[in-house]
């Protein structure tokens, strides 16, 4: 090992902690901060000391175990969980991204038709971790739009394989590249028939006989190997390195170990993915994007109007609220970092030059900060929003089939997980309630069980005024969203003096903030589990 090769990974992970540590600082996807970290210690050491010898080997290992683990993550018998809408909406999502993209890049941008094609592909990819992310913090993975930004992603997750497929296969002309991938399609799926077929039986029988030797070190080998192995049979074949891992995750997860493979792998993933990203920021060059920051601009306000604008438009069509479709497209507005794994590929198949590479890598990144930051805020977006584009085919219904809730009632908001229980508990007392919601979904049991209850979105006060609110001696806030509580809380106040208000908060700052208010009472989930435990030991 030479001295600049041990100084570019020494440099390489300092840039993996100070740039991770300054994301989760200002509440950042990681792979931000790897990419901007990237980016300036290349700028001050790259040619200096010759960065790039190393790092390109472990950011394709890098990569390989990125889509490993969202292989194992990703068994395909959730589908069936997922229903015949979502997986057509998602689909229809993405055909009708890259179309659209394609006219816009090709008519305004002056962009080749290989090169749109390729851009449109590009960003119909969103980023699973940022909205994963996002989406665990608010506690809101179970709420009618992290359903549905998590189906959708799912199935973007899964379309990265033909995609890779396409573009690792193109060609010199327009003729070679659809005959190079009419034949690497045929390649994959012959090669992915006989994986399924032999790595169904062997891989998942091969794990459980290393278990009984009660190994972990063995499992850890095994996966790596078995990752490795799926992975170089691909590349043999012309295709993507990443394309065979990410088929050996998807093997692995019918094996009883793949969630203890999992674990064995991550740390591992963890470290070869800093390494992808940190090195991805080493080929940025400061110049040639100051040069073209008029087109970056431009461009990513271009992304993130299309997609947010596709995205609310195919989930309006499916039926779902105006809310749930302005807050799921909010988090599905950013590009994701499966796009960086599409760029790296096609320009190591010098399908595009590394200028424009180089754009795609900084239009990436500031969708990774603007969406995060827009979903953070949307409560008070959607209030805009709906101020400019009023919506008439879901305004707020009353429905009361058992009793009619005009005084003295108690107005439950949110019918999920929580909202059902209390609801029933409520039914259990004789104590008559209203629920309101926006998600039909659910309420289609409220319907069942004959309780009253109000379809729309509770933030506004119309929705509110329908469930009788002024005349309420009680409202119950059973959603995770604290800006939507924020919001409801200051129309209850602002319409009935006096009416107690009961809340839940998803961590102590929230509690803490929505005491404020002057609330009787903010219920903290992880607080009370912690209590009941302790009473029960």
């Amino acid at each position: 090992m030479t001295s600049n090769t041990a100084l570019e990974i020494l440099f390489t992970m300092l840039a993996a902690v100070c740039g991770g540590a300054l994301a989760k600082r200002l509440r950042l996807p990681l792979i931000v901060g790897y990419l901007l970290a990237g980016v300036a210690i290349g700028a001050a050491f790259r040619v200096r000391f010759g960065f790039g010898q190393l790092t390109p080997v472990l950011a394709e290992l890098g990569v390989g175990l990125l889509l490993f683990s969202i292989g194992l993550e990703f068994p395909l018998k959730r589908f069936s969980k997922i229903g015949r809408p979502g997986v057509l909406g998602a689909v229809v999502q993405m055909l009708l991204t890259i179309a659209v993209s394609f006219i816009v890049f090709t008519v305004f941008f002056d962009f080749t038709l290989f090169k749109a094609l390729f851009f449109g592909s590009l960003i119909a990819l969103s980023s699973t971790a940022a909205a994963a992310k996002i989406l665990e913090e608010h506690g809101a993975l179970e709420t009618a739009h992290g359903e549905l930004m998590i189906t959708w992603l799912l199935v973007q997750d899964l379309a990265v394989i033909p995609l890779m497929i396409i573009f690792s296969a193109g060609g010199t002309s327009v003729g070679n590249i659809f005959l190079d991938i009419s034949a690497a399609l045929l390649k994959s799926l012959i090669f992915l028939g006989l994986a399924f077929i032999v790595g169904r039986r062997v891989v998942p029988s091969l794990f459980s006989r290393l278990a009984f030797l009660g190994s972990q070190e063995l499992l850890t080998i095994a996966s790596f190997t078995v990752c490795v192995l799926f992975s170089f049979m691909t590349y043999s074949l012309g295709l993507s390195f990443a394309v065979g891992a990410f088929l050996a995750g998807i093997l692995l997860t019918s094996a009883d170990l793949s969630h203890e493979v999992h674990g064995i792998i991550r740390p591992l993933r963890d470290l070869f993915v800093a390494v992808f990203f940190v090195s991805l920021g080493f080929l940025v060059n400061p110049e040639t994007i100051l040069s073209n920051l008029p087109l970056v601009l431009a461009l990513t306000v271009t992304v993130l109007v299309v997609k947010f604008a596709i995205n609310y438009g195919v989930a309006r069509f499916l039926g779902y609220h105006q809310k749930v479709s302005f807050t799921a497209s909010l988090g599905l507005s950013s590009v994701g970092e499966l796009a960086f794994i599409l760029a790296a590929g096609a320009i190591s198949s010098q399908l595009i030059t590394t200028s424009f590479y180089q754009t795609i890598l900084v239009m990436v990144i500031l969708t990774l900060v603007i969406s995060p930051l827009a979903f953070e805020n949307s409560a008070f977006l959607y209030k805009f929003w709906t101020r400019l584009f009023k919506d008439d085919s879901h305004a707020p219904t009353l429905v009361m089939p058992k009793h009619a809730v005009r005084s003295g009632h108690i107005v439950l908001i949110g019918y999920g997980r929580v909202g059902k229980h209390i609801a029933e508990t409520l039914e259990k007392s004789g104590s008559p309630f209203v629920v309101v919601d926006y998600n039909l979904h659910t309420l289609k049991d409220a319907r069942r069980r004959g309780f009253s209850y109000v379809y729309g979105d509770p933030t506004l006060s119309s929705v509110l005024s329908a469930a009788n609110l002024a005349t309420a001696k009680a409202v119950v806030l059973a959603v995770p969203d604290i800006m939507a509580e924020e919001l409801i809380i200051k129309e209850a106040r602002s319409v009935n003096h006096g009416i107690k208000i009961y809340c839940r908060a998803h961590t102590k700052e929230d509690a803490d903030f929505l005491q404020q208010f002057g609330v009787q009472a903010v219920i903290e989930p992880e607080i009370e589990a912690a209590k009941a435990l302790a009473a029960k030991i």
